[in-house]
Order: structure tokens, then sequence, then C-alpha cells
């Protein structure tokens, strides 16, 4: 009497070659950024590193009061792909 059979393991779906190709490109452009980058790849950024964000933190009360003036009338925001030629 023989022990039970294993089924055949389903074999790993082979790519296109463009496909292939391009996952390969995409993984070496992210690996020349993340070497070149000037902030760093830890998954939070400290505000310091960008001052920008200072004014911005500083004018939060006009932004919001500009956001909120928006959404009392959402139907007069245009939707993205029609004030973007590229979409």
């Amino acid at each position: 009497m023989t022990g039970p059979v294993n089924p055949p393991r389903p074999r790993k779906k082979k790519q296109r070659l463009s496909v292939a190709l391009g996952l390969w490109l995409i993984k070496r452009v992210e690996q020349v950024l993340i070497r070149f980058s000037l902030v760093g790849e830890q998954p939070f950024l400290e505000p310091a590193q960008f001052p920008s964000v200072k004014g911005l933190d500083a004018d939060w009360p006009a932004i919001r009061g500009d956001l909120e003036r928006l959404m009392a009338t959402p139907e007069r925001i245009p939707n993205f792909p029609d004030i973007s030629r590229d979409q």
C-alpha cells in the first residue's frame, strides 16, 4: 500500500516579455530614485525636511475656508478629466 499522492503543483504563469521587461525596468528606476533621494526612504518623512510645510501649517484656517466655500456648491467643481488634457 502506498501513501497519498501529492497533486501536481500549478505552474507559475509566464509573463509576456514586454511585461517582464517593464517590471524589471520599474524596479531599476525605483532603486535609482531611492539611491539619489534627498529625503531618504523611510515611510514617514519629517516636516523639517520640507521648509514650505511651515507656511501651509500656518495658513490652514484660510485653506480650510477655501475648501468649505468650494464644498458649499460641489456641482460647480469640474471633473478632473474635464480640466486636464492628459486625462
